[in-house]
């Protein structure tokens, strides 16, 4: 099989490095790039399913993932798989039911609409009824599409896995629908920032690392974005967005077009923020998990302020609290029993 290209990450940066990708016939994968060489048996690489052109995810049991736009190849490899031919019947299935879920969605629509509320409740109900793979594909986009314009981490892998484990700590107190993992990132020292982006993926930036030193501050920050990935805001705020766009996606069966839009998602939440219903929602969830995991409510205040004084000069949007709620109304809200 000829080789193909990818962008690969390591799973605790968000450094991409591009890489070829040589499927062989016994079952193994050869990936090469500029400061890696790996060897990686085809049974333990997990394939994200096809949706139309949407480019393709390799998770690799290592926690790394690679993304390629070569369809064409990854089919190929499934096909002499077990359950490659499945996969494909799937695919082609899919295709006719997307006149169906095009139907559903507009009777959907033409209950929910409203002059004033329609397009946020159309938006909520759609998120809720999309596949999860469509969900995580959006993620892996932006998680891509952000990578390519941030910092490495300077965190060890050491500091990764261990602020993993906090996280870990507060799932297991609220199980998701999901896996959820961290991400890492440096957004320069102006810019401490966390934010959640669809299909389980919550991104730290080391600044905001270092500015919650104290026990519980961190967790209050891993408990606001858990609320975001609960209710699902991050697709909730594409689709407000850019309703019109996905619509024609559903209804056309062409998913490269949400593809792209979905690499939109970490700047629209950088630069124009939740709306701040959602950042109540987010909130709320919060302060009710750190009194589930018997974290006093003052360490999210504390956090807050901390991001308020951080906060960068005017004019400057990539802010944790560019667009929030007023923060002296969210510490009331929150640290009121």
């Amino acid at each position: 099989m000829n080789p193909t290209t990818g962008i690969y990450c390591n799973g605790e940066t968000l450094a991409p490095e591009p890489v070829s990708l040589d499927f062989s016939t016994d079952g193994q994968l050869t990936i090469q790039g500029q400061t890696l060489h790996q060897l990686v048996s085809l049974s333990k690489i997990r394939f994200s399913d096809r949706l139309g052109s949407v480019p393709r995810f390799l998770y690799l049991p290592d926690g790394g993932t690679i993304e390629t736009a070569d369809n064409a190849a990854i089919d190929a490899v499934l096909a002499q798989q077990k359950g490659g031919r499945i996969a494909s019947l799937i695919h082609l299935l899919e295709q006719h039911s997307r006149v169906a879920a095009a139907a559903t969605l507009l009777v959907v629509a033409a209950v929910a609409l409203t002059i004033k509320f329609g397009l946020p409740a159309l938006a909520a109900i759609t998120a809720e009824r999309l596949p999860t793979e469509i969900e995580a594909h959006a993620g892996q986009v932006a998680l891509s599409t952000i990578a390519r314009v941030v910092a490495p981490s300077q965190l060890s892998g050491k500091e990764h896995r261990a602020i993993q484990a906090r996280l870990d700590r507060l799932i297991e107190l609220r199980p998701q629908r999901i896996e959820v993992k961290a991400r890492f990132c440096s957004l320069g020292a102006q810019y401490p920032n966390a934010f959640a982006l669809p299909g389980g993926i919550i991104v730290l930036s080391d600044e905001l690392i270092a500015l919650a030193d104290v026990d519980g501050e961190l967790e209050a920050v891993l408990a606001h974005e858990l609320g975001h990935l609960e209710y699902r805001h991050g697709m909730r705020s594409l689709l407000q967005n850019s309703f019109t766009l996905l619509l024609a996606t559903v209804v056309t069966g062409d998913l490269s077009a949400l593809s792209s839009v979905a690499g939109t998602i970490p700047f629209l939440i950088l630069q124009n923020g939740y709306a701040r219903q959602f950042e109540v929602e987010a909130d709320a969830y919060a302060a009710s998990l750190m009194d589930d995991a018997g974290i006093d409510r003052r360490h999210f205040a504390s956090i807050l302020k901390k991001l308020e004084a951080s906060r960068p000069p005017e004019g400057v949007d990539f802010s944790y609290l560019s667009t929030h709620p007023n923060t002296t109304e969210r510490v009331n809200a929150i640290t009121a029993k």
